[in-house]
């Protein structure tokens, strides 16, 4: 991956064009190790918004940068930052249906990456100049960066693992209404849980009788303890 014709990288300068290619992967290592937990201390949206802004910011800055220093700088600050708002999407896409529709929650959010990569080749074509690309990027970034502060909700499921219960309830009232369908004046967290648990085939069941105010949290533990989950985390690790 080279950096920009204006850096002259080139001779004894060639190398810098590997250390492009190392601040990518820096950034995706460091965004994929630390956006979880981002997420799940402060919530899928505080995190996609925090993420997505940083990501405007330094995308924006991109298009001026002074040194290959700093292009340097850069590439590993919007790699982190892209893997760690896409995760929380990922995440939020998975927790607002049940687990049956989670492949095709999944299949659908690809989709929209997919398309991206195409759209981004024909602006690519028809933009040559690689800082006027930049900027015109960075414009569906801005986007979203302001508009999904109203229109991305919280996470229904984060916010029931938080004792949230109320919140919880609100967003799901809004998605009932917005699908036409109707929900119980007053639906216990427990039964919810229960669905959810009936449904799933993994290998977490949670305690039917269990109280809604003693729903706990899991830790990243589990995925090392359950032969299920890290039988998926090795096949996920050798994919990528």
């Amino acid at each position: 991956m080279p950096g920009p014709p204006q850096f002259d990288l080139v001779c004894d300068r060639e190398i810098y064009t590997s250390h492009v290619n190392m601040m990518t992967m820096a950034g995706l290592m460091i965004g994929s190790v630390t956006s979880g937990g981002l997420s799940d201390r402060f919530g899928r949206k505080k995190a996609f918004l925090f993420l997505t802004w940083v990501h405007f910011v330094a995308a924006f800055a991109a298009a001026f940068v002074p040194s290959v220093f700093v292009f340097l700088a850069l590439r590993m600050v919007l790699t982190s930052s892209c893997v760690g708002f896409f995760a929380s999407a990922c995440v939020m896409s998975m927790e607002v249906v049940s687990s049956r529709k989670r492949t095709l929650a999944g299949m659908v959010l690809m989709f929209g990456w997919s398309a991206g990569m195409f759209m981004l080749v024909i602006a690519a074509f028809l933009i040559r100049d690689w800082q006027t690309l930049q900027l015109v990027l960075v414009i569906p970034l801005a986007i979203v960066a302001v508009t999904y502060i109203w229109l991305f909700p919280e996470s229904p499921r984060w916010l029931l693992s938080k004792g949230r219960f109320s919140e919880a309830d609100a967003i799901f009232k809004t998605m009932a209404k917005v699908n036409k369908r109707e929900l119980p004046e007053k639906m216990l967290m427990a039964d919810l849980c229960r669905a959810e648990s009936s449904d799933s085939n993994d290998d977490t069941q949670l305690e039917k009788e269990e109280s809604p105010t003693k729903i706990k949290g899991q830790s990243v533990l589990r995925l090392f303890l359950s032969p299920v989950l890290l039988l998926r985390l090795l096949i996920l690790a050798f994919g990528w």
